[in-house]
């Protein structure tokens, strides 16, 4: 049997030591984002925008690495007995 109907639970509030929690739209934990309804884009939005990021961090680094790579080979080709035969 099929059930068709769509559940709403109303959120009750929840007290711990006398404290209130209080009710979120998303809460991380164990660094995954968990919406509340379930979905996984906020999550995957976080890691997209933290990816996005590092590789802006780390791709000046690898442009001066091949900038220094095709400076040694300019300077082994010029060394080199047979530059200019």
């Amino acid at each position: 049997m099929l059930c068709t109907a769509y559940w709403h639970y109303d959120y009750a509030d929840v007290h711990i030591g006398g404290l209130s929690l209080p009710v979120v739209e998303s809460i991380r934990d164990l660094d995954v984002i968990v919406s509340s309804d379930l979905s996984s884009s906020i999550h995957v939005t976080d890691i997209v925008t933290q990816a996005h990021m590092r590789a802006c961090i780390h791709v000046p680094s690898f442009m001066h690495l091949l900038h220094m790579i095709n400076l040694l080979m300019r300077a082994i080709l010029v060394n080199s007995p047979n530059f200019g035969v």
